[in-house]
């Protein structure tokens, strides 16, 4: 069973071995639209007396969408693949460079902008919201690899 996000540290296991794509969370995301489109060409196939399935009606799929409702960030390349599970963040994270980098915030900012940045955003300052999560990762990621692969982040939806 696939373990998507690491206790306290918030990460998410894009790679569970930390190998390739084969087994990530995004065969399982994958593997679930998949499945949820075959129940749907189930519902509108029936048998007929030969015992052959036929289309009870006809649809077409237009879309599909996927809301993931917290927050979860995802580090990727030029091409879109991700950098690995060291640089991924999500609503889950806990850990004291995090929780010191809100502190540090709500000192710099003090009440006043701090109010005023939840007025405009609707968020608190809190460790399981991006914008403390990412000045961690910039300040302490050991690895300057990691961050040079780094073009943008996304989300998993």
């Amino acid at each position: 069973k696939l373990q998507a996000v690491q206790p306290n540290t918030g990460k998410i296991n894009v790679y569970p071995d930390g190998g390739d794509c084969e087994g990530s969370s995004f065969d399982v995301i994958d593997g679930c639209v998949d499945d949820t489109l075959v129940k749907i060409r189930r519902h509108y196939r029936t048998n007929n007396n030969d015992g052959e399935e036929k289309e009870k009606k006809s649809f077409v799929v237009q879309g599909v969408g996927l809301s993931t409702f917290v927050m979860n960030l995802i580090a990727v390349d030029e091409d879109g693949t991700p950098v690995g599970n060291d640089a991924t963040m999500s609503y889950a994270c806990n850990t004291p460079d995090v929780v010191a980098e809100c502190e540090r915030l709500r000192n710099d900012l003090g009440r006043e902008r701090l109010a005023s940045l939840y007025q405009r955003t609707g968020a608190p300052l809190h460790s399981a919201y991006a914008l403390p999560q990412l000045r961690a990762f910039y300040a302490t990621q050991p690895s300057s690899d990691v961050k040079s692969r780094i073009n943008k982040w996304t989300t998993i939806a």
